[in-house]
């Protein structure tokens, strides 16, 4: 593994542990002020808020400012605000408090959008060819591991050494990750100084893959505030044993990761995440197993292993795709496309992160866990119809652009040898060029058998010819 990457997964990681250690620690410190629940989950939500309100507007932010300041002052800002959060308690006022934790947190979403828009970015650009997909699974699982250690060190470092200390901790530890940054990271710049995020997002083959993302995050997260009140009542499980619960799901996702390639490699990138689409479907089923299947705790377990399994395949291929029809299609340039790509890819996690728990919470208020997960799973079957017909549909369109790409450039060279010159050698032989329209426009000079000049002109994108062969004159 290169060292920038492991460099990005401990950014990402620790990026997501200030976000997970404000879970059990922040209501301790806030029930000493009486703040409603409603105030309180109010302040939390702002996180995920400035993540989808900031994020659409990155691409144009790293198209005037430089990359490497934006990361470095994000990184620092989000240990000013871990600092804040571990000094919060000394404030006497109640509305102060409020406001100075909702600030917090909504400055912790923006610099949490701006470091994992760079760090996914920055993973695609130094991954190989056949790497990305291993790369992007591994920003996931950094990420994941994040969420899950964060809560853990900071109940640990807050029963023996009191509230301030995990913030504290945590803030130096970013401020050290700031120094390793200056050190040993080249953060790459965008080249194109234009990128239209929504133009870019609405592009069919882009809109069904982000879609496709925004559910699948949405599935996996409208558990996570009623599972374990779910698996206490219904298996009368602890609460310590209920919090295991939710590591089943992580732990599948990485197992998960190398598989994603060998899927890859038979079905493509559509058919992949169709596949996750599917077994979204059909596990959510398993969390409170329906009658087909024996209500157990091991049903639950089973269902949270496929959710994992299910996100890796629904997600991990989603930004090599978001990548290529960008660079491909609609012809922006490489570090531009993988900032799109990468912004794209965090919208969709953050707004299903955002609107999952709260579709949960209000399901299962009114219709109990049972229902919900059956009305989620409809919503996945259903989702799973449309994305595969879609991508059919783009599959064929390729295919039949590919052919017809073949059948031209087969044209072209059957014109070049009626003049008795291969094509090779028309192109070793010279050429002039000019530039039209962000086409490369070349005229061919070459020999005919018998000793005659020909000319020829011909158009490229690349390396690949664009249009047809024009004339020939002796």
């Amino acid at each position: 593994m290169r060292r920038e990457i492991k460099i990005l997964m401990l950014t990402n990681m620790l990026c997501l542990m200030g976000y997970a250690l404000m879970t059990p620690l922040y209501p301790l410190v806030a029930a000493n002020y009486n703040i409603s629940e409603s105030v309180l989950g109010l302040i939390f939500s702002l996180y995920s808020q400035a993540n989808v309100i900031s994020i659409p507007t990155l691409p144009f932010i790293f198209s005037k400012i430089n990359k490497s300041i934006l990361l470095k002052l994000s990184i620092s800002l989000d240990a000013a605000c871990c600092l804040i959060f571990g000094l919060i308690g000394h404030i006497d006022n109640k509305d102060l408090f409020i406001i100075i934790s909702a600030s917090a947190r909504f400055i912790q979403g923006i610099t949490n959008a701006i470091t994992s828009t760079i760090t996914y970015s920055m993973a695609v650009y130094f991954s190989d060819k056949g790497s990305i997909k291993k790369n992007i699974g591994l920003m996931e699982l950094s990420a994941s591991t994040g969420l899950a250690i964060g809560p853990i060190i900071g109940s640990f470092l807050f029963h023996f050494f009191g509230f301030e200390t995990p913030f504290i901790v945590l803030a130096l530890l970013k401020i050290i990750l700031v120094v390793i940054i200056v050190k040993k990271l080249i953060v790459v710049e965008s080249q194109c100084k234009k990128s239209n995020f929504c133009r870019s997002i609405f592009n069919y083959r882009i809109f069904i893959s982000f879609i496709a993302v925004v559910i699948t995050l949405a599935t996996v997260n409208f558990y996570y505030p009623v599972l374990g009140t779910y698996l206490n009542r219904k298996f009368h499980l602890s609460a310590e044993l209920c919090g295991v619960f939710f590591v089943v799901q992580t732990f599948s996702y990485f197992l998960s990761i190398n598989l994603i390639e060998k899927v890859h490699e038979l079905f493509g990138t559509k058919m992949t995440m169709g596949l996750g689409q599917f077994f979204n479907f059909l596990f959510v089923l398993m969390l409170p197993p329906i009658r087909i299947f024996p209500s157990s705790v091991i049903m639950s377990v089973i269902g949270l292993t496929g959710l994992g399994m299910a996100e890796a395949l629904s997600t991990i291929p989603s930004v090599e795709d978001f990548m290529n029809t960008l660079r491909d299609d609609l012809k922006i340039e490489e570090t531009t496309a993988n900032d799109l790509s990468s912004a794209i890819y965090n919208f969709g996690v953050n707004l299903g992160d955002s609107i999952g728990p709260v579709i949960g919470g209000y399901l299962t208020e009114n219709n109990g866990f049972d229902r919900a997960c059956f009305f989620i799973s409809v919503i996945n079957i259903l989702w799973f119809f449309v994305f595969t017909l879609s991508s059919l549909k783009i599959i064929k369109k390729q295919i039949s652009k590919k052919d017809e790409e073949e059948k031209n450039a087969s044209k072209r060279r059957t014109r070049l040898n009626g003049f008795g010159v291969s094509t090779t050698k028309v192109e070793l032989t010279g050429y002039q060029s000019d530039f039209e329209v962000g086409l490369k426009r070349q005229m061919i000079i070459g020999k005919e058998k018998k000793g005659k000049e020909i000319r020829g002109t011909y158009e490229m994108n690349g390396t690949n010819l664009y249009q047809r062969m024009m004339t020939a004159e002796y």
